[in-house]
């Protein structure tokens, strides 16, 4: 068995707790997806389990605040995504044996630009701030960081800093773009668990993660309920500050863990 009891209760409770938190910011699903990395014995099961479980989170999402959404900023988002989309997998095709060695580089780069789009963007007044963001570049920027990297609501959500849309239409619309690309994704998470757990004395092991996910899309179903009425009950000035920090945290947390940490200088 791949994915213990006792395992399966963790994952269980962490998309809860990630779930409540994206339902509140718009974004958490790089808090699920780096512990995944941590807890899970095979991290070919990372990206299809996250995947899974954030494609049920957003759409949860997208049922409770689908008026909300700002379809303009959706439209030039994945119009500029979809490109990055394609030139990203064939970069994954062409690199993927030297990914561990590479990814690490990446993730430092994120991490600064993620930081600095969260202090840029907060920097502005309510006067400068406009929702004429160039979403057609942050697509093509953000599509494949999400394609290689799983880190698309971090990347994403800082611009949505420098707009005037409020906080609900915040969440749903920066929901929108992530659930689009999550359903692009969908025929590869198919192949790779196909072929990850095909072969002699699979069942038990794909029962296992059927389960565990199963578990997982259950509880993030009902964090993100829980997120959506602490949404509610938010006013602007501390949902920017929590945005805000919740974007602080997991930009260093991007930059030193998944960066700096992974490259040779610190093993």
């Amino acid at each position: 068995m791949i994915i213990t009891w006792g395992l399966g209760a963790s994952l269980a409770l962490l998309a809860a707790c990630t779930s409540a938190i994206a339902a509140t910011t718009g974004v958490g699903g790089v808090l699920l997806l780096s512990a995944l990395y941590m807890l899970l014995p095979d991290p070919r099961l990372v990206i299809p389990m996250h995947a899974c479980v954030s494609l049920v989170s957003n759409a949860t999402r997208l049922i409770a605040y689908w008026r909300f959404i700002d379809v303009g900023i959706w439209a030039r988002y994945m119009i500029g995504a979809m490109p990055g989309v394609a030139v990203s997998t064939f970069i994954l095709y062409r690199l993927f044996s030297d990914y561990d060695a590479i990814s690490p580089y990446f993730m430092i780069i994120i991490g600064i630009v993620v930081w600095w789009s969260t202090y840029s963007g907060s920097k502005r007044s309510e006067v400068d701030r406009s929702p004429t963001v160039n979403f057609y570049a942050v697509g093509a920027f953000s599509a494949p960081v999400s394609m290689l990297f799983g880190a698309n609501g971090a990347v994403l959500a800082p611009y949505f800093l420098k707009t005037d849309i409020g906080r609900q239409r915040i969440v749903a619309t920066s929901t929108a773009c992530q659930f689009s690309l999550h359903l692009i994704k969908i025929p590869a998470i198919y192949t790779i668990i196909y072929g990850l757990l095909s072969g002699e004395n699979s069942s038990v092991e794909y029962d296992s993660v059927v389960l565990s996910v199963f578990s997982m899309v259950t509880a993030s179903i009902l964090g993100t309920l829980l997120g959506g009425k602490l949404l509610e009950n938010m006013n602007e000035t501390k949902f920017n500050i929590i945005y805000r920090t919740a974007m602080y945290l997991i930009s260093s947390k991007i930059f030193i863990f998944d960066g700096l940490l992974k490259t040779p200088f610190f093993h």
